[in-house]
């Protein structure tokens, strides 16, 4: 394709007729079509190995736009933020949902992007922003386990926080409601950890302190959390290395490049396996 072909073809990239738009129209209309097609590819391709995590990436984007989220911490401070299901070790995407700020329930956003995995006894690691004891029993109700960090204000009972507090470096506290765990665990600081996959068990991580030699040991839930919740890491890592976005005032250009960027991955770890 010559350079004048295809920038013709790139002012006139449009994924859905205008036209059709109605007040009722989501605020991803103009890309649905194809966001909905290659998310349907995704899910129904492969069927993912037990191990998930649930993570945030971002789609760089810098221009006005209702939906555009700012986070300081971050590398890409400003863009499109997407919530992945990926596969746990490989890092492959199993489902995504482009935040819209329609106000949808964080419960919710977790129930549809796990909605296929529902009931086959997956494990999903996810981090503090998402994990709490309400959703994990309603996740066990459908046949998943879940593990990960928790926040103090998401069900933590105040007598565990407690005795948190009073904790010294390397020891730890838990309770139990079924099957579902809380820990705590002083480290450098409180580390609280909800499983509905894992015991209260302390175990060695294999390392030893640099300074005074001795085995390094933390919970099982937080060694097996730093496992496998980089799998959106990974995929992360792999779309940085070829990225194939292009500069545009049309968000929905780069998001569609985006998508086919990761169908491109997808597509590289499908014809591994």
């Amino acid at each position: 394709m010559s350079r004048n072909c295809f920038e013709s073809i790139w002012q006139a990239w449009h994924f859905s007729d205008n036209s059709q738009q109605t007040q009722d129209s989501g605020r991803l209309f103009k890309i649905w079509p194809v966001y909905e097609y290659f998310v349907h590819k995704f899910r129904s391709v492969y069927s993912p190995k037990k191990e998930l995590s649930l993570d945030e990436s971002v789609i760089p984007w810098r221009g006005r736009l209702k939906f555009r989220t700012y986070n300081p911490g971050k590398i890409t401070k400003y863009g499109l933020l997407v919530r992945m299901v990926c596969e746990a070790v490989s890092g492959y995407i199993c489902n995504m949902e482009v935040y819209s700020a329609e106000g949808k329930k964080l419960e919710d956003t977790v129930l549809s992007l796990l909605d296929r995995n529902l009931g086959q006894n997956h494990h999903v690691y996810q981090d503090n922003y998402y994990n709490s004891v309400k959703l994990a029993e309603t996740l066990l109700e459908r046949n998943v386990k879940v593990c990960g960090t928790i926040r103090a204000n998401r069900g933590i009972p105040r007598d565990l926080e407690e005795d948190g507090k009073r904790l010294k470096k390397g020891q730890s506290a838990f309770r139990r409601k079924g099957d579902v765990m809380v820990q705590v665990w002083r480290d450098k600081r409180l580390v609280r950890m909800i499983s509905t996959i894992h015991d209260a068990t302390i175990v060695s991580t294999g390392k030893k302190n640099r300074k005074t030699n001795i085995e390094i040991k933390k919970p099982c839930a937080a060694v097996q959390y730093n496992k496998f919740m980089k799998g959106v890491e990974r995929a992360d890592q792999y779309l940085s290395y070829y990225s194939v976005l292009r500069k545009t005032v049309k968000w929905s250009r780069n998001v569609v490049l985006y998508l086919l960027h990761c169908t491109l991955f997808n597509a590289f770890l499908f014809t591994g396996h």
